[in-house]
């Protein structure tokens, strides 16, 4: 079992109780090749104890980001189509909260390189 994985994905989803209300959302998206077979059953339960009312684990993009609060992206291990990240953006924009979560080992090679592909989009400095 991956539990660093499990234990950042928890630690963020922790991080977030000044900014999870009563009626958010959380989303983890396991698809674009992403590890859909992980379980997320304390994170589940970590982002519902700070006030989450639902949590959302899918390999299927929603399309509309809007109804949630916080997104995080799991090992995504094929690039995102120009669609879903505008999508990515709009949600930003309209102050969603998005977590990037990557195993730094050769495990996920490709996540690796889709989501330093997302830092660089988003002009931040740092690589996993």
């Amino acid at each position: 079992m991956r539990r660093p994985i499990l234990l950042a994905a928890t630690l963020a989803a922790l991080a977030c109780p000044l900014t999870v209300n009563a009626a958010d959302k959380v989303l983890m998206y396991t698809g674009n090749g992403g590890n859909a077979g992980y379980g997320f059953t304390s994170v589940e339960a970590g982002v519902l104890a700070a006030g989450a009312t639902a949590f959302d684990a899918t390999t299927t993009w929603p399309g509309d980001l809007s109804e949630y609060r916080v997104v995080f992206l799991f090992l995504n291990e094929t690039a995102f189509t120009q669609t879903q990240i505008d999508q990515i953006d709009t949600f930003r924009d309209d102050g969603g909260l998005l977590g990037l979560i990557v195993d730094h080992t050769t495990w996920y090679d490709d996540s690796i390189d889709v989501m330093n592909g997302f830092l660089t989009y988003y002009g931040a400095d740092s690589y996993f």
